[in-house]
């Protein structure tokens, strides 16, 4: 793989951590502001926020403090399976099922998007 696709790789996977960040913060502000919400929906807005700001967090100990990078990924993922996980239950009408597979499907992503971010570091090295 050449130098400029591993970039190209690593450029589309920072954008990702990018909008999950902005989509985490926001939705998890806009959730954590209404009036009524169940203890369900506290905890996966809380969770919502947390992946947001672990998506930033994510990327500034990646590009400067890669010794901290393993242990910012695994919260980042467990907050993101959590979220993924838990708002098919708790804002919808899914079933706990529908919940555990949205939240392996959340946490696979999550895999997916930090090994693309090392293997791409790894070929443009």
């Amino acid at each position: 793989m050449s130098r400029t696709v591993s970039r190209l790789i690593s450029g589309i996977t920072v954008l990702l951590f990018l909008a999950l960040a902005w989509t985490g913060i926001r939705g998890g502000l806009d959730q954590l502001s209404k009036l009524i919400l169940t203890r369900g929906q506290q905890v996966q807005s809380v969770a919502q926020l947390a992946y947001g700001v672990l998506s930033l967090f994510s990327l500034v100990v990646w590009f400067w403090a890669r010794r901290w990078s393993r242990p910012v990924f695994i919260g980042w993922a467990a907050s993101l399976a959590l979220a993924g996980g838990l708002a098919a239950v708790v804002w919808g009408v899914s079933s706990v099922g529908v919940g555990l597979l949205s939240g392996v499907a959340s946490f696979l992503i999550a895999g997916v998007m930090v090994w693309l971010l090392r293997f791409s570091a790894r070929r443009a090295a």
